[in-house]
């Protein structure tokens, strides 16, 4: 979870695949799903550069996870449907972006983009959302997908509705086993097909 684990210029790649891994795996797994605010952006919760706990400011080091949702590119700001990034702050202190999030691609610009972190949560609501997910299933099994080893297949199925779910957290597409392909892809993202899964992705399979 990027927004309690520290982000850096070198590690935000990693970090963003993971995160999404963590996501796909979380909210596609049965029961109600949550997102924590900004999770679905990437926005992140560093600490100001040499801060600590211990610092002048005394103890609201939490204000630093509790940035503002970036409608817009800057604070006080709005997006074009009217929506206003929050300018606010406690403690005697101004809640501000950190370096990550100052360059982190706004809601808006994100919606634009296939590829964003928003867009590929999007699509795991759609997944979870539709009708022949079993939301309050149960898992029969779970593994890797095929011989890919940074990845999770696993069947979900509440005795009715019976889905597999695919989810390639590698730098290379995964291939799905004969005898896990069912007939029709209820979500994936993009290039997922009923055979196989492109780097850090998913797809969720049906037989409906």
């Amino acid at each position: 979870d990027p927004h309690h684990g520290e982000v850096t210029t070198s590690n935000l790649s990693r970090v963003t695949q993971q995160a999404k891994y963590a996501a796909a795996v979380t909210l596609l797994a049965p029961g109600v799903s949550w997102i924590y605010y900004g999770d679905e952006i990437g926005l992140t919760g560093n600490l100001k550069d040499k801060e600590t706990d211990e610092d002048d400011h005394g103890n609201n080091i939490d204000r630093w996870y509790r940035q503002p949702m970036k409608w817009a590119d800057s604070l006080g700001a709005e997006d074009a449907g009217g929506t206003k990034v929050p300018d606010y702050g406690f403690g005697g202190l101004k809640v501000k972006w950190d370096k990550i999030n100052q360059s982190l691609a706004n809601v808006t610009k994100q919606k634009a983009d296939n590829n964003s972190m928003l867009s590929y949560f999007k699509l795991l609501g759609k997944a979870k959302s539709d009708p022949r997910y079993p939301t309050y299933g149960s898992v029969n099994w779970a593994g890797q997908i095929g011989s890919t080893q940074d990845s999770c297949a696993m069947e979900i199925s509440d005795g009715t509705r019976t889905v597999h779910v695919f989810i390639n957290n590698s730098g290379s597409t995964a291939y799905i086993p004969d005898q896990d392909k069912m007939a029709n892809i209820i979500a994936g993202t993009n290039g997922a097909t009923r055979d196989q899964v492109p780097a850090h992705g998913f797809v969720v399979l049906c037989n409906k």
